[in-house]
């Protein structure tokens, strides 16, 4: 909000205000993961309830509020082990859930990625695997780095690269840049995929 205009930050102030809300508060961890209301987003959604998706951002409880999941994979022998259980699409979309190619949005893709629970076979240290979980909110790329020895099994080890949530240099086509401001490097805007 550093940014914004007078107006914009006057009515943020009202809002927090009236709410009532304080910066700090004490909570049980329950409430934490899966019920947390702060008194301000009650009262920021009676003004503005498309800017508030939802009251309760407890952290767990975002992440996992929907439970059902439609994913399509591909099978079976006609396309191989390098392509064995990739994904096709997510909640009938190529994308990111929140992200609609109807709606213009943009091409945060799930196509030919993982979503973590298994991956192509016959792997080796060539490949790259592209890991999506609903929690990260984005397909990453995951590199091997070394082998790991675990008794008689000989496995490859893959990392996620530490620029892997970095601004990218052409800011059209970085999908988690930020609906109101560029953010620094290491961040990402998760809203469009969270609620």
């Amino acid at each position: 909000m550093e940014d914004d205009n007078y107006f914009m930050k006057r009515g943020f102030n009202f809002i927090y205000t009236l709410s009532g809300d304080t910066v700090f508060s004490t909570m049980t961890v329950y409430d934490y993961l899966w019920n947390t209301r702060p008194p301000f987003l009650n009262q920021a959604r009676k003004f503005v309830p498309g800017m508030v998706p939802s009251d309760n951002v407890g952290v767990l409880k975002t992440m996992y509020e929907d439970h059902e999941d439609h994913v399509n994979v591909r099978h079976g022998k006609r396309y191989g082990d390098d392509q064995f259980f990739m994904m096709n699409t997510y909640e009938y979309e190529p994308t990111v859930p929140g992200f609609s190619l109807a709606r213009g949005d943009c091409f945060a893709s799930i196509q030919n990625s993982s979503e973590g629970a298994t991956y192509p076979q016959n792997l080796d240290e060539q490949s790259v695997l592209i890991y999506w979980r609903k929690t990260l909110c984005r397909a990453v790329p995951l590199y091997y780095e070394r082998r790991v020895q675990k008794g008689a099994l000989t496995g490859y080890k893959y990392v996620l690269p530490d620029d892997s949530y970095d601004r990218l240099p052409d800011s059209d086509t970085d999908c988690y840049k930020g609906q109101y401001g560029l953010l620094e490097n290491g961040m990402t805007d998760t809203s469009k995929c969270s609620h």
